[in-house]
């Protein structure tokens, strides 16, 4: 129960408490329905959530020297990859050589 739901039972409490029924009727149907939508905008920020972590993949499928290999992905890149310093983009790295074999698969 959040703190304006809170605020909302202790204000229908107050109207049963002075015996004003039907205000204390209309603000009960007000305070469940605040909570049901509280409910579902919570199942639905917890839903996008879970789809956004599926997108984090650790496991990294890259093609080296003709091969398929599973990789880490922190250890995909290294810092000198183009593309981490904006100086750099388009250049590649000093570790980087071309493979026409690799190429030509892609």
């Amino acid at each position: 129960m959040t703190v304006f739901n809170s605020i909302l039972a202790v204000s229908i409490v107050a109207l049963l408490v002075v015996h004003a029924n039907s205000e204390a009727a209309f603000l009960s149907v007000v305070t469940f329905a605040n909570m049901l939508v509280g409910i579902v905008n919570e199942f639905r920020a917890k839903w996008a959530l879970d789809r956004l972590a599926v997108l984090q993949n650790n496991v990294v499928t890259m093609r080296r020297d003709g091969r398929d290999q599973r990789i880490p992905r922190k250890n995909s890149f290294g810092n000198n990859s183009p593309g981490n310093n904006p100086q750099d983009a388009g250049r590649p790295d000093e570790n980087w050589r071309r493979n026409p074999q690799t190429e030509r698969d892609c």
